[in-house]
């Protein structure tokens, strides 16, 4: 296997990861009985790995996330 290969195997394998995770951000939601600092720690992990493949979001789009993830009643 030659370096374009394994180069061009591991960006098709970095935009799957980033698709997915951007997927599951978008999906987020802060479960139901579930503790603030608990979601913020979800988010979190999924922000840092969107970040790690190179995707970014303003402050202002995680702001947004974070009271849109927000149960209704609230």
């Amino acid at each position: 296997m030659g370096l374009i290969e394994y180069n061009e195997g591991t960006k098709g394998v970095k935009l799957k990861k980033g698709s997915i995770l951007i997927r599951h951000y978008e999906k987020f939601f802060a479960k139901e009985g579930e503790f603030v600092d608990n979601m913020h720690g979800r988010l979190e992990v999924l922000l840092n790995g969107i970040k790690d493949v190179g995707h970014t979001n303003t402050k202002a789009q995680i702001n947004l996330k974070v009271l849109d993830s927000f149960p209704k009643v609230w």
